[in-house]
Formats: structure tokens, sequence, C-alpha cells
């Protein structure tokens, strides 16, 4: 019998927070962009940077945010990014390495920043691969993100927003 999904959203919450991300859940995506609103402002972070393209049809003037849709640079502070999955188990974030998906969004900045559809929860790493694969990940790059990085050349943040009921 497949695992609850309110199980798996717990489960993956607290594995992530145990590894030093922080995480807020809203109800849907539309609700997003105020989310990460609150959390630049709460930390004295700026409020604009880059997401996947994918993001950018959200709301991010109405949020108040100056969010681009392209690869980071150096200074971009902060990164937007989907992912393929969230792993309950390990409380890692799958992501997909493309032209629309840079995993350099979730690497260069400061704060790293995850919008994370919670139907996109996974139980373990089998269900994850086979997500990936089953997606077109054959020819292209999978990257893991397991809380804030301790080196000076990565993010120092990460900020996980859960989207679900």
């Amino acid at each position: 019998m497949p695992e609850q999904a309110d199980s798996l959203t717990a489960r993956f919450r607290a594995r992530a927070e145990a590894l030093g991300g922080s995480v807020e859940k809203v109800s849907s995506l539309r609700a997003a962009p105020g989310a990460l609103a609150r959390y630049l402002v709460m930390n004295g972070l700026p409020t604009g940077g880059v997401c996947w393209t994918g993001l950018r049809k959200l709301d991010w003037i109405g949020a108040g945010l100056g969010m681009e849709d392209r690869p980071p640079r150096n200074g971009d502070l902060i990164g937007v990014t989907g992912c393929v999955c969230a792993i309950a188990d390990s409380g890692e974030l799958m992501l997909r390495d493309g032209l629309d998906t840079p995993v350099a969004t979730s690497r260069l900045p400061e704060a790293h920043i995850a919008v994370v559809e919670t139907a996109r929860i996974v139980s373990g790493a089998e269900e994850a691969w086979a997500l990936f694969r089953a997606e077109g990940g054959a020819s292209e790059a999978a990257h893991f993100v397991a809380g804030p990085a301790r080196a000076a050349a990565a993010p120092r943040r990460l900020h996980i927003i859960l989207v679900g009921a």
C-alpha cells in the first residue's frame, strides 16, 4: 500500500530541517511568491534574484520581488528552483540540469529557495530515479541538494517552500 502523502511530507520536512534547511508550507503555487518575500525580508536578504524558466509565470512582482528567469551570474544572491522530486527518507531534493533548469541556480547564489509540490515527494531513492527516468532524464544530469552547503562557494542557506494541501 502506498504511503500517505501527509506522512511523506512530514518525513521530508523533518529530514530537510535536520539537515539545516528551513521549510514553509503553502496551500497553492500562487502563494509561493508571498512566502518567498516573507522569508527574504525576515532574513535581511535582497528581494530580487534568478529563477528557473518554469517559475516565471508566478506573480513575483505582486509579491514585491524582482525575479529574472535566467541562469545565475556572479553577484546573484537568490536562486529559486523547482525540483524533479523531494526524497522523504533523506530530506534531499533531486534536480535536473537542463537548459530551462540550470543547476547553477541552486549552487551559485548565497541562498537557494526550492519550490516543491508535495505531490512530488517520494519515499526513497528508487522512486526518485524512476520518476527522473520516466520524465526523460536518461540523457540529463541529476543533482542532489541536501541542506545548505558548508563550503564558501555554495549556497549557505536553503529554504524550501512546500506547495500543496
